[in-house]
């Protein structure tokens, strides 16, 4: 094919290439590959942030699981929710890590995504203000960070603030910030009152001097803060590469419980924090978070739909059971894969 042709073929995928343009500038493409083998199927895995719950994600590839399940696969980080959601929708990336929120909001928009695994059911983050901030009141009037808007901290901040009668938007303004170390950098500057931040950042806000306002980590919230999200017509058409991927996720999950050391020097090494109290206390967090069998929390995902449904009523009517397949899930529990894992046998 000449140069002529190859540019005559351009205007035909007008999304294709627009998505290619905003991946080359916006995200970063984790193109290392561990573990890979002849003929292994090449998959592209777009996740939202580096956070403690997605360490599946780099164990799986550090330890050369997702090549000894026949897959090839890039990680590519991008920021936010919104913006996994948007490679998905367009065929960049067929798997990636969402959120309940993103996905439901995409089917309301007529994708038809499905949720195959829970990642998080709770919620890990914590609000952090400035010292001046002392009371719930204090906060009227004030900007706050987010991750993103649409992301599962968005969606608990806003629900935190409404339990103490703040309407977001009117009395309090949330931006996007960006990732924790941004949110940090901000309050430093004043720029925001305070901001959400994951367990691993924990004690680095402490260390800074920002006040812990609120730990919603402890409280028992459930929402399905990040889930393995795929469309229906690929698990139609491709649900075998699926199946391979849940089984690469659900071992590194139990690397991550059982290697204790390698699974924190990998975190170490992804989210480039050396501070051990720090890495520690992630880990502990998310032992409690990383399930043998990754099961979606559809009582999480009934509040998201509460939330959206304040601002788009039609996420009232919408059924949720459309946006779930635990089919996969339940034929590799099924299949003795889980069992022969914790009880020492070789999957």
């Amino acid at each position: 094919m000449n140069r002529k042709e190859k540019l005559r073929i351009l205007p035909a995928h007008p999304l294709r290439v627009s998505l290619g343009f905003v991946a080359f500038f916006f995200f970063a493409v984790t193109s290392a590959r561990s573990g890979e083998v002849a003929g292994s199927r090449r998959l592209a895995v777009a996740y939202p942030a580096v956070t403690g719950s997605f360490a599946p994600l780099f164990i799986a590839r550090e330890l050369g699981l997702y090549g000894k399940h026949g897959l090839d696969v890039d990680l590519v980080l991008a920021a936010g929710s919104g913006k996994v959601t948007m490679l998905l929708v367009g065929g960049s990336s067929p798997i990636v890590v969402g959120s309940g929120t993103s996905t439901i909001k995409a089917n309301l928009s007529g994708s038809d995504l499905l949720i195959v695994a829970g990642v998080n059911n709770r919620v890990g983050f914590s609000l952090f203000t400035i010292p001046k901030i002392r009371s719930w009141e204090d906060l009227r009037g004030k900007t706050l960070g987010v991750t993103a808007i649409g992301s599962s901290s968005d969606i608990a901040l806003r629900y935190v603030l409404k339990q103490q009668g703040l309407i977001p938007g009117r009395d309090v303004r949330i931006l996007a910030i960006g990732g924790h170390r941004e949110a940090l950098a901000a309050m430093k500057q004043e720029l925001i009152a305070g901001g959400m931040i994951t367990v691993l950042f924990k004690p680095m806000a402490r260390g800074e001097g920002y006040r812990e306002h609120i730990d919603l980590s402890t409280s028992g919230l459930e929402l399905q803060t990040s889930a393995l999200v795929t469309t229906r017509r690929f698990v139609e058409t491709e649900g075998e590469v699926v199946r391979r991927f849940l089984l690469s996720f659900i071992e590194a999950v139990h690397a991550y419980r059982t290697r204790k050391a390698e699974a924190k020097e990998i975190i170490a090494k992804y989210s480039r924090v050396s501070n051990p109290e720090m890495l520690e206390q992630n880990y502990v967090y998310y032992l409690g978070i990383l399930k043998e069998l990754p099961v979606p929390t559809l009582a999480g995902l009934k509040v998201e739909q509460e939330m959206m449904a304040e601002t788009d009523p039609r996420a009232r009517e919408y059924d949720l059971r459309r946006a779930i397949d635990l089919s996969f899930l339940q034929q590799i529990e099924a299949s003795g894969f889980i069992r022969k894992l914790y009880g020492g046998g070789r999957p």
